[in-house]
């Protein structure tokens, strides 16, 4: 989560490397003065060529579908939180939130 300027914004993404592998993402902001938007999206694969894409935001968007395309996924990660750290401009941007103090 990013806090700067009143402003809070984050994103979150889960995935799943079974046998039908999945990821789904979230990302949101909040404005300083209480307005909101979010949006979840997700794609689910398995071992046709056929890939299901859905997801929907604050804003009445959404969307269900599948679509042809070529599936390829790495059953074990070769990467870790470092190197998604070193690839990821806007996650460097984060800032740590100051100590609370009592």
């Amino acid at each position: 989560m990013d806090r700067q300027n009143g402003v809070t914004s984050g994103i979150r993404i889960s995935i799943n490397t079974t046998k039908v592998s999945s990821k789904e993402l979230e990302t949101w902001w909040e404005g300083k003065y209480g307005e909101r938007w979010n949006r979840t999206w997700g794609e689910g694969h398995n071992d046709s060529s056929w890939v299901h894409k859905y997801g929907k935001n604050s804003c009445g968007e959404h969307w269900d579908t599948h679509v042809q395309q070529d599936t390829w996924y790495e059953r074990y990660p070769y990467f870790g939180f470092q190197h998604c750290f070193e690839n990821s401009v806007q996650l460097r941007e984060v800032h740590k939130p100051p100590p609370e103090t009592s």
